[in-house]
């Protein structure tokens, strides 16, 4: 009966038989689930429409901006073209997620000016983002601008950077469905501190949808700043998919063995993690 008032799209499609499969097989065993094998070619699909090799978004967003986009002297920007390595389900798994990229159906668009410093870009909210009646929902608003202010902590101060503060201030409703585009600039970097600020606005820049400050730290001086980061596994490097899993694995163990020698030098047993 959900599925009758539910709006239909790719994406409700794909919730909804998945909401079928366990409704229909309730004794099914995660065994008998695995030979069915519905998530692999959805989650396969997914990270496909994320890959820069694939052109399928290029119709979400309207030709006239997007144009615009390409004949100034923006790049084009983003973790799908900077970091496609991460995007990789094996990569993701043995780097420790246990989910799916998060804003995955939130066709995204980021080109960054290296003059002035300011990342740009175009956002499209899918049916599922519906809070108000016929407008995105201010939830969605508010994680789309915290994925587009990480990014541009990541362009400032490298990899690591975790969200401290976001502030937001809703000035219109977004219409569902419609393509915004955004602005974000860094305000100022103080030690491991990046302060970020963004805007929504529609196309034609008459109506700002919605504002927001953002506060960022850097967890560790020792992560990668963006240019090494680039150059080590990033669009740069010529770091295959399984060089990059075996470095993680010897990662792991590096930081396994560190862990147990220093519980044996505190004399307390290490704690095995929870699951």
């Amino acid at each position: 009966e959900y599925g009758l008032v539910h709006p239909v799209n790719a994406d409700s499609r794909v919730f909804w038989f998945r909401v079928a499969l366990a409704a229909d097989f309730p004794t099914h065993t995660s065994t008998e689930m695995n030979v069915l094998d519905v998530d692999q070619p959805i989650e396969s699909a997914l990270i496909d429409q994320l890959s820069p090799s694939s052109s399928a978004d290029d119709d979400e967003f309207p030709p006239s901006p997007y144009h615009q986009f390409l004949e100034s002297s923006l790049q084009r920007a983003g973790f799908s073209v900077d970091f496609p390595i991460l995007l990789d389900r094996d990569v993701r798994v043995a780097m420790g997620y246990r989910g799916s990229p998060f804003l995955r159906n939130v066709k995204m668009r980021y080109y960054y000016n290296t003059d002035t410093e300011l990342l740009e870009g175009m956002v499209k909210f899918p049916t599922d983002c519906e809070g108000p009646i016929g407008a995105v929902h201010g939830g969605c608003l508010a994680a789309a601008l915290d994925n587009v202010l990480g990014y541009q902590s990541l362009r400032s101060v490298g990899l690591g950077c975790v969200t401290l503060n976001l502030n937001v201030n809703y000035r219109a409703f977004t219409p569902l469905g419609a393509c915004v585009r955004f602005e974000t600039k860094r305000d100022r970097v103080e030690g491991r501190k990046v302060y970020c600020s963004a805007r929504f606005r529609s196309l034609d820049g008459e109506t700002v949808h919605v504002e927001a400050t953002a506060l960022f730290y850097k967890t560790s001086e020792r992560m990668l700043g963006y240019d090494d980061a680039k150059k080590l596994f990033g669009s740069q490097s010529n770091m295959t998919k399984q060089q990059f899993l075996n470095y993680l694995e010897e990662r792991r163990k590096r930081r396994s063995k560190t862990a147990g020698s220093a519980a044996v030098a505190s004399g307390k047993p290490r704690m095995k993690p929870k699951l």
